[in-house]
């Protein structure tokens, strides 16, 4: 297991999609400053166990990964909304048109390497005859299953939420 949970965590799109406030003291964290971090594209839920779906179609997004699909909901570096925030991230860059393309081009690369992170964890192994396995147990918190993008972003949780879990030791 590299981290909890294995297969994605809704929250990491969430936080993609919409700003977040971490704590009273501080601020809330646009999803482009977070869209800068390649560590959460790949705390990204897998595509495979359809915990989202699109607003529009009601179907589920084939491809998490999909620099489209980002471009499409407007997360992390692709909302094009963001472009005074741009101009800070990229300063030297005078071209607006510029600064998108870079910002573009970085959600892209994290995007293959979470991709690629996902791929390598996410296939079956037999264990070696020599692993011990120990149980390290801790609380657990209820986690979102299965959220909705759309157009500008995270749409909602889809109140369905199966006995997936998060563990805080």
């Amino acid at each position: 297991m590299i981290a909890t949970p294995n297969a994605g965590f809704v929250d990491a799109l969430q936080s993609l999609t919409s700003s977040r406030k971490f704590a009273q003291i501080f601020g809330r964290c646009s999803p482009a400053i977070l869209g800068t971090m390649s560590s959460l594209y790949q705390l990204l839920p897998h595509a495979r166990h359809g915990h989202i779906i699109a607003a529009v179609s009601a179907e589920r997004v084939k491809d998490t990964y999909d620099p489209q699909l980002w471009q499409d909901i407007a997360g992390g570096l692709a909302n094009p909304n963001e472009t005074d925030l741009l101009s800070q991230l990229l300063p030297e860059e005078v071209s607006e048109h510029t600064r998108r393309e870079i910002a573009l081009e970085r959600q892209r690369k994290a995007l293959i390497r979470a991709k690629h992170l996902a791929a390598a964890s996410d296939f079956p192994v037999s264990p070696t005859e020599n692993l011990s396995y120990y149980s390290i147990a801790g609380d657990a918190e209820p986690i979102d299953a299965v959220i909705a993008v759309g157009q500008g972003g995270f749409v909602g949780d889809l109140d369905f939420h199966p006995p997936l879990m998060t563990s805080t030791i």
